[in-house]
């Protein structure tokens, strides 16, 4: 096996991929992309999921998730973003993911936490 000096590269992984990663380690029962043309021609791209209901052998519950076409994303991007972090709060994995979108989505969100923690302990 041969060292690579001076190569640099960047490789990015969508959140539809890293969602089917979680599907597939978290065995969940079903998981689709629909997608829908509004009336006004808007194109909606979802995640649909089914989660087990902790607790009972039979039980299922479908979520679905859905976004707006925007520029430089796909459709269903933005929902597979959401459906995982519903998915990180029912199972409580942690993904790692190092690209400066997320860690600043991240780092937002954590503020806001913190935000929001601070202003009820005060109240």
């Amino acid at each position: 096996m041969g060292l690579i000096y001076g190569w640099m590269f960047a490789v990015n992984c969508s959140y539809v991929h890293l969602l089917d990663v979680v599907v597939s380690r978290c065995r969940l029962p079903f998981h689709s992309y629909p997608r829908e043309v509004m009336e006004d021609g808007d194109l909606l791209g979802g995640v649909e999921i089914e989660v087990d209901v902790l607790g009972s052998d039979a039980l299922t519950v479908r979520r679905f998730f859905w976004s707006q076409a925007s520029v430089g994303l796909s459709i269903y991007e933005s929902a597979a973003f959401q459906a995982i972090c519903f998915l990180q709060g029912v199972y409580g994995f942690v993904l790692l993911d190092y690209n400066y979108r997320s860690m600043s989505t991240y780092r937002e969100l954590a503020r806001s936490a913190v935000v929001l923690a601070a202003s009820l302990v005060r109240a």
